[in-house]
């Protein structure tokens, strides 16, 4: 269907290129051999040719929308059409009530080729006016796009030094690190100040917007992980099923960070127990869904889970990317923990090599 906003340019241009030249022509004839005894012809046939070229116009967008390769062949086959329907109802207009009475009658080919002529600069006008207003158009959606996605994007860095690295993330890890200095063991007081370090640069330098391999986002998504082990040791149980298939799939950055801390946070650290995470990037014909799984305390009761303000900011970057392809569903596990997938469409595959090592 063509948008409604587009149904007044159409009729304007429409109205304005037939009106236009109905009076260009009438003009040229009051200049050369005065008022022509025809004006009542020539009002019908270009009124009537006025509202079928909207149609046209209709159709038209409704084609070059389409995306089709052959879109552009049926938008000129549609102008070829509309020029000679033109020209049938000019030459039967004329037929029936000639402009001369009074002269033998003409000849309806010979009718039918002058209208042809005569309408071909005003058809060739028409569409010209309906295909800039078409360019006009995606000019307008491809700009209203970027402005959208730059704001977005803007927003979506925010998140990511809002959220994705809060102050309680860091203020843990950074309690975490003195208790190894304080307990002498330098080898993972170390190891955990390169992990952190290393997270915080590639969160500081990726672009939300850019997508990267889903391979790079799952070394990143460990290093995470095994900062967070550091804090937790065997309460922390991680098994990744990962498809060959999915690893050089193109994915947001920061899609599983957000959903791996909402478990530390829901779940690991709710419980004195170990818990059960698992990671599941799994190929199909409609794309690639990742899963996270824990066997927390879940949701209490028969209540539903709701989504939290991590999950909100990763479905609405996902829907910014992907449009309404892209899904997020929350689950609860029973007879506990709760599930988390992320649904994302066929994407190009990156063929690149990983920035983290």
């Amino acid at each position: 269907m063509v948008d409604k906003s587009l149904r007044k340019p159409l009729l304007l241009v429409s109205g304005s290129v037939w009106l236009g030249f109905l009076f260009l022509y009438t003009g040229l004839s009051v200049l050369d051999r005065g008022l022509p005894p025809d004006l009542m012809q020539r009002f019908v046939i270009h009124s009537v040719s006025a509202v079928f070229s909207v149609g046209a116009g209709v159709f038209m967008f409704v084609f070059l929308q389409s995306k089709k390769p052959m879109r552009w062949t049926a938008v000129f086959a549609l102008a070829v059409l509309t020029l000679l329907l033109h020209a049938l109802i000019a030459a039967s207009t004329y037929s029936v009530f000639p402009a001369f009475p009074s002269r033998p009658s003409v000849p309806f080919y010979w009718l039918f080729n002058t209208a042809v002529l005569y309408s071909s600069p005003i058809v060739s006008s028409a569409f010209i006016g309906f295909i800039a207003i078409h360019f006009g158009q995606q000019l307008s959606e491809q700009q209203r796009l970027f402005l959208e996605k730059s704001n977005a994007a803007r927003d979506a860095q925010l998140a990511v030094l809002r959220h994705q690295l809060n102050p309680h993330f860091l203020f843990n890890t950074l309690n975490s690190i003195s208790a190894l200095v304080t307990e002498d063991d330098k080898k993972n007081a170390e190891k955990t100040i390169l992990l952190l370090s290393e997270f915080l640069r590639f969160s500081l330098e990726s672009d939300v917007i850019d997508l990267i391999p889903l391979e790079e986002e799952l070394a990143i998504a460990n290093k995470y992980l095994q900062i967070e082990k550091v804090r937790y040791e065997d309460r922390l149980n991680v098994v990744t099923h990962i498809d060959e298939a999915a690893r050089n799939w193109l994915v947001p950055p920061f899609l599983l960070q957000p959903l791996l801390e909402n478990v530390i946070k829901h779940a690991v650290s709710k419980v004195n127990r170990p818990v059960n995470v698992s990671v599941n990037c799994i190929v199909s014909d409609s794309g690639l869904r990742v899963t996270v799984e824990d066997d927390g305390p879940g949701v209490s009761g028969e209540s539903e889970p709701s989504a939290g303000t991590g999950h909100r900011n990763l479905s609405s970057r996902l829907n910014l990317i992907y449009g309404s392809h892209a899904k997020m569903e929350i689950k609860a596990c029973r007879p506990k923990g709760l599930r988390v997938s992320a649904k994302i469409p066929n994407s190009y595959i990156a063929d690149r090599k990983s920035k983290v090592a």
